[in-house]
């Protein structure tokens, strides 16, 4: 049974590379982005929108909840800190 567990661990190793490379082909091949405006020119507010979006993820402000009225990142230390 131990034999079994190892090889199955050892065979992940070559499984996720290959799921992430082929992953990471697929995601760099596609054309455009977001904030692309080739075909469809994006207005100002959209713009300030999606800016304002990628930056609330990256930051972890997603709002206040209703119940405490802290942002998001205020309940995750929080958190974490008990």
């Amino acid at each position: 049974m131990t034999v079994y567990v190892f090889r199955r661990l050892l065979w992940m190793v070559p499984s996720l590379f290959i799921v992430f490379t082929l992953t990471f082909l697929v995601v760099h091949a596609t054309p455009g982005s977001p904030w692309d405006e080739r075909e469809k020119p994006l207005s100002e507010a959209v713009k300030a929108n999606l800016n304002k979006t990628a930056s609330d993820a990256l930051t972890a402000t997603f709002g206040t909840p209703s119940t405490t009225g802290a942002t998001l990142g205020t309940v995750v230390v929080t958190a974490q800190a008990r």
